[in-house]
């Protein structure tokens, strides 16, 4: 989508709120004045996105092409910038500005950015936070942060135990709506898994899934985790659960195949192959069902873009609750490796 974007330049020494929400008022009525009469700014939500320096830098903007609000990018630990960057941003054609801004901090403001952030927050306004580098979790900032949001979304796709920082996040607000990159990036596996037991016959499969087999390269253990927990929803199975096995396999990163085994010698293989997803009901070594979807690796901006279209998640809701409850109680109690 093309991009219209006017900035501005603030020394960090004379940075403040105020002087952020003065910038974005003169650059719409330059906007405005120039040929954009009926140019807004768009207040309908706010997020912020929390990145650790010298990691790959997250294209915000083209998230807020599709969904107008407040963009605040806080980059925490040393950087080489001396200036916040100021943005209003439009798509051609379109009345809708959105705003941004990106905050690099000073090295003595790395414990207390949240100080920078708080003040940007508008109460009338759901506000959400995008954690790219989890460590940020940790840390009294984040806590501050945390009381004040309504949505958290991670990206645990490259870790191997996904619950360990939901269980932080829920321990600084245990009402947060909970949004996962992880999560949306399995939706074609997801479905895909849900067509192969359509018909009636192989629904009745189900309450009989005996474990859950993974292969993958690296970076699969976190897509295993979730699809295991989707499944242990869908069967509800929490008291019960099927087993989950994860072994790696290749040089390729992420999950390649899933296996479901099921009581009385049946068995649902999921796999990619090319560009599609391929599922298979087999029952006593005879193929009874396969359905395909296409399938590619989506980028961050996607992701995110996904996330904020689909809002509240129920399912996952209960996924990543029971993960937490179950996984982190195990942990804490020295049970699980």
């Amino acid at each position: 989508m093309d991009r219209e974007q006017s900035t501005v330049e603030v020394p960090l020494d004379a940075l403040s709120s105020e002087r952020v929400e003065e910038v974005w008022a003169d650059l719409l009525k330059a906007e405005q004045e120039q040929a954009h009469q009926g140019l807004v700014r768009t207040h309908t939500r706010t997020l912020v996105i929390l990145t650790a320096a010298g990691g790959e830098r997250p294209d915000v903007a083209r998230v807020a092409l599709s969904h107008p609000g407040r963009y605040i990018t806080v980059t925490v630990g040393p950087t080489a910038a001396s200036r916040a960057a100021v943005s209003l941003l439009r798509a051609p054609g379109l009345g809708a500005a959105s705003e941004l801004v990106d905050l690099p901090l000073t090295p003595r403001a790395h414990d207390h950015w949240a100080e920078a952030v708080l003040p940007l927050l508008r109460p009338d306004m759901p506000v959400a936070g995008l954690v790219t580098d989890l460590g940020l979790l940790e840390g009294d900032a984040f806590c501050e942060l945390a009381l004040n949001l309504d949505t958290v979304v991670l990206d645990t796709r490259g870790i191997s135990r996904p619950s360990q920082p939901w269980a932080r996040v829920f321990g600084e607000n245990p009402r947060v709506t909970p949004m996962d990159l992880a999560w949306h990036a399995l939706q074609p596996w997801r479905e895909v898994t849900a067509a192969a037991f359509d018909p009636d016959d192989l629904t009745a499969l189900l309450p009989a899934l005996e474990a859950v087999v993974a292969v993958g390269g690296p970076e699969a253990d976190s897509p295993a985790t979730w699809l295991h927990g989707w499944l242990v929803d869908r069967t509800e199975r929490q008291q019960d659960e099927p087993a989950l096995e994860f072994s790696r396999h290749g040089g390729k990163s992420g999950l390649r195949s899933l296996e479901l085994r099921f009581a009385g010698d049946a068995v649902c293989r999921i796999a990619v192959a090319g560009r599609q997803l391929r599922a298979e009901v087999e029952v006593h070594g005879r193929v009874v069902h396969a359905v395909h979807q296409a399938w590619s690796e989506p980028d961050w901006s996607r992701l995110v873009s996904d996330c904020l279209a689909h809002g509240y998640d129920a399912v996952f809701h209960n996924t990543v609750r029971h993960l937490v409850d179950s996984r982190e109680h195990r942990y804490e109690e020295g049970t699980d490796a």
